[in-house]
């Protein structure tokens, strides 16, 4: 939306380091790049609730702030023509619009209503002196909303004096918008101007709460890095390239400090002794200087230590207690009573670019650094504790630190955002807390937090300046609330530039007077907090729920009491906004819909809150725009998400009833079972279909059926006719040695697993020496007490099946030994024409092995140009007939090596257990083929020299017939006459004999043909 923000400093005699300085203005052009449909703007008014309403020749534009809704005649009924020019208000908020050629609309907001312009004088609103349009436009201006046309005029604008004409506006006599055709303008509620012209869109003028500086004509600056104020009088300020300036605080005049002949394009860093007022500075050529007599002179009480080359100072800091700390690229340097050391641990290590300070109430020092991480000092033996990433911090790159109460401190980090900490007494961290973009700060790069008088804190970024509230910032750490209260400052608020500057610990300073200075790429930015106090807090009017969208329909919420959404839609989207002209930026969109979402949710995109799958009921749908003091306005709207008939009370109740039921018949039935199963239990043990043994946990016999006995009784039988004493006797003896491990297995097993049922094969001998294939079911039986104590097994003898099996491999094998002696190429393939076999003469004679052909489609052998058709053929063939079938023709079929055979097709069909297959032989008839092509050429030939003989041959013998005819039948005839017969008759035999030779030649063409074609055959 931003094309460009043009910031106009309109007092150049006004002191911005002043409490009371004149506000600087913001000037924003909005073209269609912004979403306007023409440049070309003809009115404009303030509806009563707060959004901007503008005609254009492409219809109504409606603008909130956030972006531009233009209303036509493609999606707005009743609207009448796009080219619309006059707009006004009625008492009632009624939107009147005309045309140049007298088309009228009334709009409420939601709809259109035209109107025949006769019939607008019984209105109190208009009356009939004069056109409708003038009216219209007189009608604006009595509700204050639009300015007269095209005329000068002036107007007062929080105490400022706004002159606009035909072509300028101006602000006390300051230019602002300059060789422009612009056609009007007027003050909006939130005191903003806006300005619509011929051409160029229209512009908008705010008051900046923002002061920027970078010096008068007389000397002007950019980059700045450190400022600290020296006394209430003089601001000391150092940035790139070649300056250190004092700032007069009163005048705003600026003194440059050189360094060395005015080469100070080296210097770094400055500090203030608050004692003694010495000013240092350092660079990257001298560890530090000191300013006397306006002159800069290397500090002597360094003398005493030794610097690595190219040291520079990164920080500075003084103690209550009069301990000055200098922070360098080559360790913390000390200054105490006179004495100038180093602070070292005992193995040497030093503390290496310090540059943020923070005492703490125990009187130890923490010290933040540019990428060694934080270090906590005693101060009493100088001994330290350091702290990095790896001990919970967010980055070893710190640049501020700021103390909230005796145990937790806020870092602003170079590359992570914030950083709370909270200490144990014992000085290690046991709670450390990120606030990064994601919460919605402006950038990750921060500079300086600077604390005012109000419980505010202010931090510089690489993205603009931010204000939060000290109390809701620990409240949103500590995951009391949800939302973080950010005040934004960007260029849309009046920065000449977004990104700060910082690296050392005095970027930024609170000045005696309350103002905050903060460094930035073009100057400096002033702030005063009491002028944010009360920012936006009595500009938020009630939200508006604007329009619901499912599917491919958008509604506007604002026709309808409540949203009631079509049977069987449960995915939703609903917009909603508040018309904020002067701070949009600053203000924050969250929503809840209760009786689904216990929290409130920011949109992920714009304000659109999105529902999937949302459970059928009633809602309430609540919208909360809260402003940047944190102060909360609402709206609200049902929502009614109807269910299916399957998803209601009555069903539910229905359902249950018939679950009682069920219950009820499914307890019946499984005591029913119960019965019967006992009853099969006690049938079974007699049955004479399964063999019913069981043994005890020993595994020796307690029980064995009538079946079992009569099968293998003959292994325990002592007495002929006698009972078998099986009773007491090891089962193992009735199993074959080979089997016996899986039984033993499978007792224990069971042992693990008392419920489970196993189920084992086995062979037992028979009486005649063979053995008997028997499967098996194991499972144990329970005593009254629960514990294991017999082995129940229940077995079936499918020594029958077994030989059938046997037979069936062997069937298998032989048709296997069949397929693989036919000698043609044998493909089987399945109803998908996907290619399921293939024998042996197949891979000799088309050259594909199985791994290349099988499970591939069979139109792989066919020719390319015509495989689609042939595939047609193949299939025709395959369903058509269900016996075996010759395919009537020839072939063609495709080698591996891109050959092709003429074969004969012979298909037949068989099934596969639920598969139909069809096997296909492939006769190769190549030669056949080449052969009946030389007789069919022959036939062609014959045929050719018949049509010769009975027509061309006829012409000649007709000739001589008729000329010996003439000879024979007139005598007398003269000389000459029969001279010339006997030319014709010659002539004619020529021509027979030409005719005589071209048979023999196409005859022996023929010939050659076919002595050609079995010298190929024989090749081949």
């Amino acid at each position: 939306m931003l094309i460009g923000i043009l910031i106009l400093a309109l007092f150049l005699q006004n002191n911005p380091f002043a409490t009371d300085a004149a506000p600087e203005y913001v000037v924003k052009q909005y073209t269609i790049a912004d979403g306007l449909p023409l440049n070309a703007v003809q009115r404009m008014v303030q509806a009563k609730d707060g959004f901007l309403y503008i005609t254009t020749y492409d219809g109504l534009v409606r603008y909130d702030g956030y972006e531009f809704t233009t209303m036509n005649m493609l999606n707005a009924p009743g609207l009448s023509t796009n080219r619309l020019r006059s707009i006004g208000i009625d008492s009632d908020g009624i939107i009147w619009v005309a045309s140049p050629y007298g088309n009228v609309s009334a709009f409420d907001g939601f709809t259109f209503t035209n109107h025949d312009q006769t019939s607008l004088t019984d209105l109190p609103h208009f009356s009939g002196s004069d056109e409708i349009a003038h009216q219209i436009d007189r009608l604006g201006t009595k509700k204050g909303a639009i300015l007269p046309f095209m005329q000068d005029f002036d107007l007062r604008v929080s105490g400022n004096t706004v002159y606009f004409d035909s072509v300028s506006v101006s602000i006390n006599g300051q230019f602002v918008i300059e060789n422009q055709e612009l056609r009007g303008g007027f003050e909006d509620h939130e005191g903003t101007i806006w300005i619509f012209t011929r051409n160029n869109g229209m512009f908008q003028i705010k008051e900046s709460k923002v002061r920027n500086f970078n010096g008068s004509d007389d000397f002007r600056f950019r980059n700045t890095y450190s400022i600290v104020q020296k006394s209430p009088q003089e601001l000391l300020v150092q940035g790139f390239p070649r300056f250190t300036l004092n700032i007069d605080l009163e005048t705003s005049a600026v003194e440059n400090l050189f360094f060395f002949d005015e080469a100070n394009h080296d210097a770094q860093y400055l500090f203030v002794n608050p004692v003694d007022q010495t000013v240092y500075a350092s660079t990257e050529s001298f560890p530090l200087f000191e300013l006397k007599s306006n002159r800069w002179v290397q500090a002597d009480w360094l003398d005493s230590l030794e610097f690595l080359p190219q040291t520079i100072v990164t920080g500075m800091y003084k103690t209550s207690d009069h301990i000055l700390f200098v922070g360098s690229t080559d360790g913390l340097i000390v200054r105490k009573d006179g004495a100038v050391f180093r602070i070292e641990d005992k193995t040497g290590q030093q503390i290496n670019r310090a540059r943020a300070f923070l005492s703490l109430p125990d009187g130890s020092l923490l010290i933040g650094t540019n990428g060694n991480g934080l270090f906590r000092v005693n101060t009493s033996d100088w001994s330290y504790k350091r702290y990095v990433t790896d001990d919970g911090i967010a980055s070893n790159f710190v640049r501020d630190i700021h103390s909230t109460s005796n145990d937790t401190i806020w870092l602003a980090t170079q590359d992570r955002g914030l950083n709370r900490i909270v200490f144990n007494p014992e000085g290690e961290i046991v709670e450390t807390i990120s606030v990064g973009t994601s919460d919605g700060l402006l950038n990750h790069g921060l500079h300086r937090i600077i604390a005012d008088p109000h419980g505010y804190l202010w931090v510089n970024s690489n993205g603009g300046i931010m204000r939060f509230s000290e109390q809701n910032l620990n409240a949103f750490a500590n995951r009391e609330t949800s939302q973080l209260l950010i005040l934004k400052l960007t260029d849309e608020q009046g920065l000449r530039n977004n990104e700060g500057n910082g690296g050392v610990s005095n970027s930024g300073t609170l000045l005696d007077n309350g103002l905050i200075v903060f460094p930035n790429q073009v100057g400096l930015v002033i702030i005063n907090p009491d002028e944010f106090l009360n920012i936006g807090a009595d500009n938020l009017s009630q939200p508006v729920i604007d329009r619901v969208s499912f599917n491919d329909q958008s509604l506007q919420a604002g026709l309808f009491e409540s949203i009631a959404l079509p049977l069987g839609e449960r995915d939703f989207r609903v917009s909603f906004t508040l018309p904020n002209f002067r701070n949009p930026d600053m203000i924050t969109f969250s929503y809840q819909l209760e009786g689904l979402q216990r929290t409130w949710r920011r949109p992920v995109s714009g304000r659109t809150a999105v529902f999937t799958n949302v459970p059928p009921g009633e809602y309430l749908l609540r919208v909360r725009v809260t402003g940047p003091d944190g102060t909360p306005v609402f709206a609200s709207m049902p929502v009614v998400v109807p269910p299916f008939f399957y998803e209601t009370i009555w069903f539910y109740l229905l359902c249950g009833f018939l679950f009682l039921g069920a219950l009820a018949f499914i307890h019946r039935y499984r005591t029913e079972q119960l019965r019967l199963k006992e009853l099969r239990t006690r049938s079974l043990l007699e049955l004479q279909t399964c063999y019913v043994i069981r043994t005890d946990l020993a595994g020796n016999y307690t029980y064995a059926n009538p079946k079992f006995l009569e099968t293998f009784g003959f292994l325990y039988k002592k007495d002929e006719g006698g009972p078998i004493p099986y009773s007491g006797i090891n089962c193992m003896s009735s199993i074959h040695s080979e089997d016996q491990p899986k039984v033993v297995e499978t007792i224990a097993e069971l042992m693990q697993n008392p419920g489970k049922v196993i189920q084992v094969d086995m062979r037992k001998p028979l009486e005649d020496g063979s053995y008997a294939y028997t499967l098996w079911d194991f499972s144990i039986i329970f005593k009254p007490n629960g514990k294991p104590g017999e082995v129940q097994c229940v077995g079936i003898d499918y020594t029958d099946r077994k030989k059938q099996e046997r037979l069936l491999k062997e069937s298998e094998h032989k048709l296997q030994r069949t397929i693989e002696s036919v000698p043609h190429p044998l493909v089987i393939i399945g109803e998908d024409l996907e290619i399921e076999f293939v024998n042996e003469e197949f891979e000799r004679v088309i050259g594909y092995t199985e791994e290349e052909i099988l499970h591939t489609d069979v139109t792989k052998l066919l020719p390319d140009a015509d495989s689609k058709a042939r595939a047609r053929r193949l299939w025709s063939y395959l369903r058509a007939s269900s016996r075996a079938k010759k395919v009537p023709g020839f072939i063609t079929v495709k080698t591996k090596s891109g050959g092709e055979l003429s074969v004969f097709l012979s298909l037949n069909h068989f099934i596969a257990g639920d598969k139909k297959l069809s096997i296909l032989i492939l006769q190769d008839v190549t030669e056949l083929k080449m052969r009946q092509d030389v007789i069919l050429k022959q036939n062609k030939t014959l045929r050719d020299i018949a049509w010769h003989q009975s027509h061309v041959v006829r012409r000649p013998v007709a000739n001589i017939l008729g000329v010996v005819d003439l000879i024979q039948n007139y005598p007398e005839e003269t000389l000459s006459q029969q001279a010339e017969l006997l030319d014709m008759l010659k002539e004619t035999t020529r021509e027979l004999d030409e005719i005589v030779k071209d048979l023999v030649r196409k005859s022996n063409e023929s010939e050659f043909a076919e002595d050609a074609s079995d010298d190929s055959l024989k090749s081949g």
